[in-house]
């Protein structure tokens, strides 16, 4: 079942980034259409359940909000670079890499510790 947390959480997250990042890529060219932005809004919305779920099963399995925040936050911090990446094609700098790799650690540390 941790699995399934971790994976809800992860998933979750990716789709609110990945919505957040086109949005704000497609508004910055002037290309982002009210119906653009309502199919974002849903996916965000379903990204939030699956979220919202992998709470729910972590606080059952680790018995700690604690660790299921870690979960969430180091979700955010390792898939991030990489959904801008795919998406905008730009290039992370010096200090998103250092944080990337303190993110996988404390993501290691989280789960093992």
């Amino acid at each position: 079942m941790k699995f399934f947390t971790i994976l809800s959480i992860y998933l979750g997250e990716s789709l609110i980034i990945g919505a957040e990042v086109l949005t704000a890529k497609y508004t910055l060219a002037n290309q982002a259409s009210t119906p653009f932005v309502i199919i974002a809004m849903i996916v965000g919305a379903l990204g939030s359940v699956l979220t919202v779920w992998g709470y729910f099963i972590g606080i059952r399995i680790f018995s700690s909000i604690w660790v299921v925040t870690a979960i969430c936050i180091t979700s955010i911090i390792i898939l991030e670079p990489f959904i801008i990446y795919f998406l905008t094609r730009e290039i992370p700098g010096r200090g998103a890499l250092v944080g990337l790799v303190f993110g996988v650690l404390g993501f290691i540390a989280t789960l093992i510790l």
